[in-house]
Parts: C-alpha cells; sequence; structure tokens
C-alpha cells in the first residue's frame, strides 16, 4: 500500500531544509568554503546526527545548483562536490529519554563533577566535547551568562543564558567542592616541586 503524503509533510520538511541552512550558513559565518564544510558536517556525523545530515546535506545541494550554479559554475562545482548527500542508515528515529528518566541518571551520576557536566550539557546544548574547552571564568554568575569561546575557525563566539535553578547548584555544590580541590591538588604540586609558580597561579 502507498504511503499518503499530506501536504503537511511537504511543509514541515521545507521548514526544516531552511532551519537547517540558516543554522550552518550562521556556523561558517556565512561563508562557504569546501573545508568548513567538511569540517561542519564532520562533527555532525561524529555527534550521531543523521537526520540532521540528511536534510542539510540536500538542501544545501538545492541551494547550490539553484543559486550559484548559473552565476558561478566553477565554484559551484568546488562546493557541490566537496560532500555527498547523506543517507540515513534506518529510518527508526532514537527515541528521546523522558524528564523522568533524565533525572534518574542524573540522581545515579556518582560525583559532584559529573553531575555538573551533565547540568551544564542539558542546560546549554553544547556538544559533549565542548565543555573541556571552557574555563571557570567563562560562567558569569553575576549576569546569569556562559560566555562559549571560539572553538574552531567555522564557530563563531557565543553566550548561553542559564537559569537560576542551575546557577543555585553551582554556588552552593560545585564551586565550594572545585575550590577545595584546587586548594588541595595546589599543595600537592606545591610539595612536589614539579611545577612552577605560574602553573599554580594558572590552577587556581
Amino acid at each position: 500500500m502507498r504511503a499518503h503524503r499530506h501536504a503537511g509533510d511537504t511543509e514541515k520538511t521545507l521548514r526544516d531544509y531552511t532551519h537547517y541552512l540558516r543554522e550552518v550558513l550562521a556556523e561558517l559565518n556565512w561563508t562557504l568554503t569546501p573545508d568548513g564544510i567538511r569540517e561542519y558536517l564532520s562533527e555532525l556525523a561524529e555527534d550521531g546526527e543523521e537526520h540532521v545530515l540528511h536534510h542539510l546535506t540536500t538542501a544545501l545541494k538545492s541551494l547550490l545548483k539553484a543559486v550559484l550554479e548559473p552565476r558561478g559554475p566553477y565554484l559551484f562545482g568546488l562546493l557541490y562536490h566537496t560532500f555527498k548527500t547523506y543517507r540515513a542508515r534506518s529510518n527508526n528515529r532514537v527515541r528521546l529519554p523522558t524528564i523522568d528518566q533524565l533525572r534518574q541518571i542524573w540522581q545515579n551520576l556518582p560525583t559532584i563533577e559529573s553531575r555538573f557536566y551533565f547540568a551544564l550539557l542539558a542546560e546549554t546544548g553544547l556538544r559533549p566535547g565542548e565543555p573541556f574547552t571552557l574555563t571557570i571564568d567563562d560562567l558569569d554568575l553575576g549576569h546569569v551568562i556562559l560566555h562559549i569561546g571560539k572553538v574552531t575557525e567555522t564557530k563563531r563566539a557565543l553566550i548561553a543564558f542559564l537559569r537560576p535553578e542551575f546557577l543555585e547548584r553551582v554556588r552552593n555544590n560545585y564551586s565550594p567542592h572545585r575550590e577545595s580541590w584546587v586548594e588541595r591538588m595546589a599543595k600537592a604540586w606545591e610539595a612536589s616541586n614539579l611545577f612552577g609558580r605560574t602553573s599554580l597561579r594558572t590552577l587556581s
């Protein structure tokens, strides 16, 4: 039996295409280059974003063909053949965890650090590796903002607004724990004579 395609399905697909095109263009500072496209798509692939990859590569191919091919055939060919249209391996969508399941995961995390990391990802939408590029100075508790620095040549500097509940946990739980850890580690490293004063000041 042939499935019926509704007008709403086509409209949703077009909205998805537009959304992903705007997102990739903004991430690439509205400048398309072969390296920039490859790097962006590679990051999506590492994060397992199969659905996004399919829509984005399809939409980007269409955009290049409709807009660039008539005006700049050479540049069109250069960008168009930089990547292939991604085909998802399966049509089965991943079932996202419920709020209760996320709370259960968070409660079962073994350390304050792992809870802070998990909550930070949930609050900001950062990719799993991106929190490790931040420092404690990027967390502005006074203005309820996290400053996200420029990670790669194709990423812009961003900020994320945080909820008061998250900041309260940072102040009451994570910050005292971190200060205690830094103090213990600084004393241990100073006693070992393996690190200079500059390194110890950087730690604090």
